[in-house]
């Protein structure tokens, strides 16, 4: 851990959280479901890989006090998995159809074309 984290800092902020998703899902083929532990602040370099995923994915954001991250929202709403923030745990994913205004944490995100994007205060 120590080592890693010295070692940190790669040189650049995104991410390959689908790829490792991916792997996780090969790896325990029978697993009915992921937690993901996301950094908020971290775009996914790999996020055009989501129709990969074929199992819930629970995403547990760290960092969510200025808003989550709408790709971590479209995982989980496209997977049919959950959000979970030191705050608040949003789990009706599936209950969203397009054109829903979602308030999460005090911000709003509209279904659009399948994902959860930020809309405007």
């Amino acid at each position: 851990l120590k080592l890693t984290t010295a070692n940190g800092n790669g040189g650049d902020v995104e991410e390959n959280g689908v790829e490792a998703i991916l792997r996780a899902q090969k790896e325990y083929p029978t697993a009915k479901e992921i937690v993901y532990i996301a950094d908020n602040y971290a775009p996914l370099r790999d996020f055009s890989l989501i129709d990969q995923i074929k199992i819930p994915v629970r995403v547990v954001v760290c960092g969510a006090g200025l808003g989550i991250n709408a790709q971590l929202m479209t995982i989980a709403y496209s997977t049919k998995g959950s959000i979970h923030t030191m705050e608040k745990d949003v789990r009706d994913f599936p209950n969203y159809k397009e054109g829903a205004v979602v308030s999460i944490l005090g911000n709003n995100y509209k279904m659009t074309d399948g994902q959860l994007k930020p809309v405007a205060k």
